[in-house]
Parts: structure tokens; C-alpha cells; sequence
């Protein structure tokens, strides 16, 4: 355990506040906690901290990133993730650093000059990476079939959809872990992300992550096609190219919208491409408002429904059509038969036993 009355403090404005038990007022990147590291056993560990960000502006939310470096070399970056308010102390892991068999210096601060404060933290710890931090569950499949874990922390972390592109490169949803009562702050913050994960050896197993789409309210679903990613997030679907090759979407675009959203995943999900050529997508239980992509984002506009169903785009975001509409609750995933028959999952509520998750055609 790092504590934070043992760091170092460097810089303008950063303070011990005795009462909180916290270092804090990371101002610039001058402003720096340092921590010596004594009798290190070589090896990766994983930084957890013990911290409390504010709900921050905008903004700020959307730029600020922290860094931690060893030995005053870059190890991590990241954006930020509110907590919940200045007195929320979570536990969150910054992510991994590689160390030697020597002392080392640990240090954390932020990569630009804020006004804001934005970092109340307690105390860091090192956890050793001991192998894969992920056990297959216990699985019944059918005879001659086997299930092997192919992505596992810290490659990729709380993972909700996913979808290959045409170089064997898998692109994925994955949740910060945030969620709120009300939309509002999640349209706000857009605290979640699109990943990239690689096989760079070729033996059957991802083991290279990168970030290739962030700032989303909370992606459900994708779908690599003719070069981009595309995918749902509320209030719109969503294209996003790599037009450099650096491996990070640097353009982005709303292909079709607005949809309302409550908060929650029982919203749209998809896209998927149908066999039509066209992308079909799985509409939620808040409605939407057909072709409104106003800047300023109005979500207290009316809703035109809010029945669940099937419903298609071209790719381009033209000619809308609805496929099914009302009698299934909370539709998530909608795939094809060779022939074109449509399925998709949906949960059922009846009189018997309750809920049951089922496929519907």
C-alpha cells in the first residue's frame, strides 16, 4: 500500500489534505505525487488507486487524462471517470506497469493544466499480475465442441458486443463500469468506449488492445463495413473511420437518429448487416424520433413510439423501414438465415415461472 501522506509532492499547487486523507490540486502537469518503491520483485503489476473524481464539466470531462510514470517514463494514460463527487472513494485500476528487480519512483499526475479540481487520491497499490485473471465458467455444449477463452483481462475488460473486421482484428464495446439513475449525465460524460483487440502471434488468443473510438453514451453493438465501424450508441448510429491507419477512428459520423434512451441497455442495439445489404438493428422500449440530427441534440423533443421492434437503414442512413413492431420486450440481438428469415432475442414475461429469455422469429 502506497498511502498518500508517504508521496512525495512537487509542483505549484499539489497538497496533502490531512482531513480527507488525500493528496490533491493536480493543477498542471507540474504538479506531481511521487512514490519510492523499495525491494520490488520483477514482474507487471496492476496500479489500483483509491480516489474520488468529481462529477467535472464537460469539457474537462472529455480532455482531462492522468499519467503515471516509472522512473519518469510514460507507463499510463488515461481519461478520467467521475466517481460520483469529491467524497466518493472508489477503488479503480489505472492499469499496468513492468518493473525490474531495483528501486523505483512512481509517479502520478495529469498530462494538461486544469482549474478544476479533478483528483482526490488516498492511496495506490501494486497487485501482482499472476497469469490470466479469468476462469472459463462451467459450460454444457454438445458433443465435439469445446469452449476456449480467446480475450481475458486486461486485454479486454467488461466487454458487451463485438465484431470482426476483414484483417481477423475483433472491435468491442466495452463498458467503463458507470451507470446512472437518469440519461442525462451518461449523454454528458459519454464515459464508455469501442476497443481493438489483436492476435499479434497468431496463436489462436488476442493479446494487443488499443482504443479506437472513445467518448460514446453506451455502445450496443457493432458492425465493421466497407472500412469503418459502425455502431449503435444513443442518440444515433454511429460511423467511425481510421482514415490514417494509426489504428484510432479520427473521423466520425451520425449515420441515422435521434433515439431516445432511458438510462439503461434496453435501448437499440446493432448495427447488423442483413443479407439484403441494408443494417437491421433491434429498437428498445424508449422510442425514437426519425431523422432529427440537429446539433444542439434536443432530447425533449416527443418521441414518434415507444414499442420495441425490428427496423433497417442503408448504410448511408436512407430509406427507413420498419420489419416488426410492438410484442417482444427488450429486443437485443437480431441475426439471418441464408434464406433471409429473420430471428432475434428478446425477453418474454408471462404467467409461467415469470421471465424467459427465448429467440423469436
Amino acid at each position: 500500500m502506497l498511502p498518500a501522506a508517504a508521496a512525495q509532492l512537487f509542483g505549484d499547487a499539489i497538497v496533502h489534505n490531512e482531513e480527507r486523507q488525500s493528496v490533491e490540486n493536480f493543477k498542471n502537469p507540474r504538479d506531481q505525487a511521487i512514490w519510492t518503491l523499495k525491494d520490488v520483485e520483477p514482474g507487471k503489476y496492476d496500479v489500483l488507486v483509491d480516489w474520488a473524481v468529481p462529477d467535472l464539466p464537460q469539457g474537462l470531462r472529455h480532455e482531462q487524462k492522468f499519467i503515471v510514470e516509472v522512473d519518469g517514463k510514460q507507463a499510463i494514460r488515461d481519461r478520467l471517470s467521475t466517481t460520483g463527487g469529491a467524497d466518493e472513494f472508489e477503488h479503480f485500476n489505472l492499469g499496468q506497469v513492468d518493473l525490474a528487480k531495483r528501486q523505483h519512483r512512481l509517479a502520478f499526475r495529469s498530462d494538461a493544466a486544469s482549474k478544476d479540481q479533478w483528483a482526490f487520491i488516498r492511496s495506490l497499490q501494486l497487485a501482482p499480475v499472476r497469469g490470466p485473471r479469468y476462469e472459463v465458467p462451467t459450460l454444457t455444449v454438445a458433443d465435439g465442441l469445446v469452449i476456449e477463452p480467446v480475450a481475458v483481462a486486461p486485454v479486454v475488460e467488461h466487454p458487451i458486443m463485438a465484431c470482426f473486421d476483414e484483417q481477423g482484428r475483433l472491435f468491442v464495446a466495452e463498458s467503463s463500469v458507470i451507470n446512472r439513475p437518469k440519461p442525462q449525465p451518461l449523454y454528458e460524460e459519454r464515459p464508455h468506449r469501442m476497443i481493438m483487440i489483436e492476435d499479434t502471434d497468431g496463436d489462436g488468443t488476442f493479446d494487443k488492445r488499443s482504443v479506437f473510438a472513445e467518448n460514446l453514451v453506451l455502445p450496443n453493438g457493432a458492425q465493421w463495413y466497407d472500412g469503418a465501424l459502425y455502431v449503435c450508441s444513443p442518440p444515433f448510429i454511429w460511423r467511425y473511420e481510421d482514415t490514417d491507419g494509426d489504428g484510432k477512428a479520427d473521423k466520425e459520423e451520425r449515420i441515422f437518429g435521434k433515439f431516445n434512451f432511458g438510462g439503461n441497455s434496453s435501448a437499440f442495439h446493432g448495427p447488423v448487416l442483413g443479407p439484403d445489404g441494408r443494417f437491421y438493428w433491434y429498437g428498445g422500449q424508449h422510442g425514437w424520433i426519425r431523422g432529427d440530427l440537429s446539433p444542439d441534440w434536443n432530447y425533449d423533443l416527443p418521441w414518434t413510439t415507444k414499442a420495441p421492434g425490428v427496423f433497417s437503414v442503408w448504410p448511408a442512413g436512407s430509406d427507413y423501414e420498419v420489419h416488426s413492431l410492438a410484442g417482444v420486450a427488450n429486443p437485443v440481438e437480431v441475426t439471418f438465415t441464408p434464406e433471409g428469415d429473420t430471428f432475434g432475442t428478446v425477453a418474454i414475461f408471462d404467467q409461467n415461472n415469470g421471465r424467459h429469455d427465448a429467440l423469436v422469429h
